[in-house]
């Protein structure tokens, strides 16, 4: 199915970013109209309000067949300047291969790398690993 652009934020990385958003913007999301592209979708604002509030205090999103039926989508915030969350990093895998726990920590430290890499004064030498 067709994918709009508000249905994009219940990807993970859409999740990350709008967790991080102000209230105004998420209820401005939250009141929007979202397709249902797989059966586990979620579609009710407050389900949607809750997902947000989970993500923000596991520090990432898992989107669980909720775009595309097989797969998993996991997503971990980028800090900018002060702390803002400025970016999203995100990976797709097979569901069924149960690949989240082993990505998670690989996603993690690749956000803390990019961070430094965005808050380092211009100039500065960028960690190579």
């Amino acid at each position: 199915s067709k994918v709009d652009s508000r249905s994009i934020r219940l990807a993970s990385a859409g999740l990350v970013l709008m967790a991080h958003q102000s209230p105004a913007a998420q209820e401005n999301w939250l009141g929007s109209r979202f397709a249902r592209h797989t059966e586990a979708t979620p579609t009710d604002p407050a389900v949607l309000r809750r997902r947000l509030a989970i993500v923000r205090q596991q520090g990432h999103a898992e989107a669980v067949y909720l775009i595309v039926d097989g797969s998993s989508g996991i997503a971990v915030p980028v800090e900018g300047p002060g702390r803002s969350v400025v970016a999203a990093l995100a990976i797709v895998v097979p569901t069924q291969e149960n690949q989240v726990n082993r990505a998670l920590p690989v996603l993690h430290r690749a956000a803390r790398e990019l961070s430094k890499a965005l808050t380092s004064p211009p100039g500065s030498p960028v960690p190579r690993h």
